[in-house]
């Protein structure tokens, strides 16, 4: 992978899992140290991220992780929802047995994290939900956008499901989408995936 890339691919996993958190300032020189990039590499690619929204650049202070506002992360999330909404309908629709077999498995997961609280796992086995989405429904460019937005909204999702009963109110929406799947339904599965919204 071209060192750029690999800089914006970690500094984006690092606002999807928390590591760097919305209005953390990023130091060219530690991040090029870390990721053993030129600083001109780190430069370019904090730029990058900065026009995806990402970051922000402050006047003569440097880049800092872009916190976003509550309007913008509802209008992000209801997007995801829309994008991801078709791609677990389609899903629905062509999952073979195996695909099921895996999605029974990711099920069992996401009920062993909340039994346990561990919120890394949880997100973890959502991961995998999502991509085996988007693998059985063959929605590679709704996929990469969803990606790219999810990333602007991790750490909303992440305090919002660490509110009171929302991490198994999460799980029961997933189950469902899985069940629907399971049971080739992609208008269940749809709108089981739309009332995550609501959770």
């Amino acid at each position: 992978m071209h060192a750029q890339a690999h800089v914006v691919e970690a500094v984006r996993r690092g606002i999807a899992t928390g590591e760097l958190l919305p209005g953390q300032r990023l130091v060219e020189a530690d991040l090029g140290e870390k990721l053993g990039a030129s600083r001109g590499m780190v430069r370019g690619a904090l730029m990058k991220l900065v026009h995806e929204g990402l970051l922000e650049q402050i006047p003569h202070s440097g880049v800092r992780v872009r916190a976003i506002t509550e309007e913008e992360a509802t209008q992000t999330a209801e997007a995801c929802l829309a994008l991801q909404a078709m791609c677990v309908a389609k899903a629905a629709r062509m999952a073979g047995e195996a695909d099921v077999e895996r999605f029974h498995r990711i099920g069992v997961a996401l009920r062993q994290a909340v039994t346990s609280r561990n919120l890394t796992e949880f997100e973890r086995a959502v991961g995998e939900f999502d991509d085996l989405v988007l693998r059985v429904s063959a929605q590679n460019v709704a996929g990469e956008i969803v990606g790219r937005l999810r990333v602007r909204i991790a750490h909303t999702e992440r305090k919002a499901l660490l509110r009171g009963s929302a991490l198994e109110a999460t799980a029961l929406r997933y189950e469902e989408m899985i069940e629907a799947i399971a049971g080739g339904d992609a208008e269940r599965a749809s709108a089981a995936l739309a009332s995550l919204v609501a959770v």
